[in-house]
């Protein structure tokens, strides 16, 4: 079972322009945004919280949301500093160019975030039965429905990094989609999808908390 935490930073007075992504060493994704955050960059790491059993007892861990990536607000004038902060290697890009995030998949983050709303990982989906949530802090946020034994969840996905997240949802919280509104993609929020855009780079492929 999960406990949920999610952090990001304040941002700074006037802060503003589209969101971007870093692509970071294993397990230095919260070095990396408090490291921008004390040069005055407006970042955002969610995080939740994992208990693992070892051998001989149990260990909450606090792992990312993305693995991998810290979401930087603007910042590419100072493109050699965010590059020489330790444990970045990249910005995440399309050729040569930056790749700019969806406004509307960061605000779904950020207002899960703000909101307190547990966001845990969740598998890359482009298909699915697509809702939309008619009340509460994320009402007319758009994404994928997936049902669980348990519980139901809405999935939230950056399309450029090929990652997802989701949150808990109750049935009578969502509206199916009208058939058409919707492109193929699953990114979410104020009622928004935009269409798939090519992967730019390979994700890390390492284990967290051992």
């Amino acid at each position: 079972m999960q406990t949920m935490e999610h952090t990001a930073s304040q941002e700074p007075s006037g802060a503003g322009g589209s969101w971007f992504a870093l692509y970071t060493r294993h397990q230095h994704e919260h070095k990396v945004a408090n490291h921008l955050e004390l040069r005055g960059f407006a970042t955002l790491c969610p995080t939740y919280k994992e208990v693992r059993q070892w051998r001989d007892r149990k260990k909450e861990i606090t792992l990312p949301v993305f693995p991998g990536y810290v979401f930087i607000r603007g910042g590419l004038e100072s493109r050699v500093h965010l590059l020489g902060t330790p444990g970045v290697y990249s910005i995440v890009s399309n050729g040569k160019t930056p790749a700019a995030l969806g406004e509307d998949e960061i605000d779904a983050i950020r207002r899960a975030v703000h909101h307190s709303i547990a966001l845990e990982p969740a598998q890359f989906v482009r298909e699915g039965e697509r809702v939309r949530v008619t009340c509460g802090p994320l009402c007319g946020v758009e994404g994928i429905l997936q049902k669980r034994k348990d519980d139901i969840r809405l999935i939230i996905s950056v399309e450029i990094l090929g990652r997802s997240a989701s949150v808990e949802i109750r049935s009578n919280e969502i509206e199916p989609c009208v058939r058409g509104r919707l492109s193929t993609a699953v990114n979410v929020t104020e009622g928004i999808c935009r269409s798939p855009v090519a992967h730019p780079l390979i994700h890390p492929n390492e284990s967290y908390g051992n």
